[in-house]
């Protein structure tokens, strides 16, 4: 599993993204090697030292158990303090713990133990035989990026360039026997570039939201291999497709129980229910589409409302080109707010006076959003998922 290596590794992948967030953008920028041995000062000085440590802290204890073990004092280098943190977990209940994005709710803590680790890991390795190199494109400290970006290369003895999320960059770097981790927007805007690298040779992976099949199609129009995955922060790699229009493959530790609910299954006689947040649509016992996120009811005023149910509404409106409605923050209030992207922009005013009155015939009070926010696209997070705002 993890050793102080993985942990080195680790370590410089999160202090080259905070470099990366805090310093402008270089007019030419480069791959990163994150596997080389780099000083912790050249990275991102010393100021960035315990903002690194909290989210690696986060990373591998729950919250729930204590460092079983304190870091050494007075370390210098990214290795000395992955020493520490690595002889700590290897006391504690050794599980590595990720963050959900957000995009539901409040980020919630999703603690995966070991052995769920390496079952993901050896499903997914057949895929990646004739892979030659590694490139990530997605942060390391999602469990995404953790895996592909991290642990599978490891178990695969394949090198590893962290490469910066902008397709004329990537498509500089990638060449034959590359697998390229990345995201549904790269891969899109990977494909509207003025001239199209050839993918022959080359693996596009792609995670965290549903990708448009007429994204797989033009990668696969360019010679790209396909690894579209479908899972959780809680789950890992729950299934795999390689082509579009194919349904997923579920990974060989889940059984399908009924139409909504698989079981985890470890050691004989020992499993875990698993309930995936998506409906799905079952081909036959192992194979799957998803078939949209399950409705979420929200309390407002007392009652069960479904923001995919108002949105939906609100989409059907003249005028209206895409939506999106959620509960507010407690600091916002108690009601539904909804994000608007219009036909046209320069209509916003007089739409938000429409859709109150348009609103109050064709819903409850309750489900009638009180704010709306207007935009040319939809918010959503650095991994494509969408995002409050």
């Amino acid at each position: 599993m993890l050793t102080t290596d993985d942990m080195v590794s680790l370590l410089q992948s999160f202090m080259l993204e905070e470099q990366r967030c805090a310093a402008p953008f270089p007019r030419a920028p480069q791959p990163e090697h994150i596997f080389a041995a780099r000083s912790w000062d050249q990275l991102i000085g010393d100021a960035g030292r315990e903002h690194v440590m909290a989210h690696m802290r986060t990373m591998l204890f729950s919250g729930e158990e204590e460092l079983a073990g304190p870091v050494p004092a007075g370390t210098d280098t990214p290795a000395d303090t992955a020493i520490g943190l690595h002889a700590a977990w290897q006391k504690s209940s050794r599980q590595v713990t990720f963050l959900t994005s957000g995009s539901t709710g409040t980020p919630r803590p999703c603690p995966n133990s070991v052995a769920m680790l390496e079952q993901e890991i050896a499903f997914l390795r057949p895929f990646f035989q004739d892979v030659r190199r590694i490139v990530p494109v997605v942060a390391a400290h999602h469990h995404y990026g953790f895996t592909f970006g991290l642990h599978l290369p490891r178990a695969c003895s394949l090198p590893v360039v962290r490469c910066v999320a902008l397709p004329h960059v990537l498509a500089s770097v990638i060449r034959p026997g590359d697998a390229v981790i990345g995201l549904p927007m790269l891969w899109q805007a990977l494909l509207k570039t003025r001239a199209v690298p050839s993918g022959e040779g080359i693996l596009a992976v792609s995670a965290t939201a549903p990708i448009a099949e007429a994204t797989l199609e033009g990668l696969a129009r360019a010679g790209f291999a396909i690894a579209d995955i479908f899972g959780t922060s809680e789950s890992g790699a729950t299934g795999i497709r390689t082509a579009p229009g194919q349904p997923y493959c579920l990974a060989p530790h889940f059984h399908k129980t009924d139409s909504s609910a698989l079981e985890r299954r470890f050691a004989p006689g020992n499993s875990s229910p698993f309930l995936p947040e998506d409906r799905l649509h079952w081909y036959d016992a192992r194979h799957f589409f998803p078939a949209g996120r399950l409705d979420r009811a929200v309390q407002v005023a007392g009652r069960n409302v479904y923001p995919e149910h108002v949105a939906h509404v609100i989409k059907s409106l003249p005028g209206i080109r895409d939506c999106t409605v959620r509960l507010m923050r407690p600091e916002e209030g108690t009601r539904l707010k909804a994000f608007i992207v219009p036909v046209r922009m320069d209509e916003a005013e007089s739409l938000r006076h429409s859709l109150r009155r348009s609103l109050k015939k064709l819903l409850a009070a309750e489900e009638c959003p009180v704010t709306f926010s207007f935009g040319t696209a939809l918010p959503r997070n650095a991994m494509g998922k969408l995002a409050d705002w």
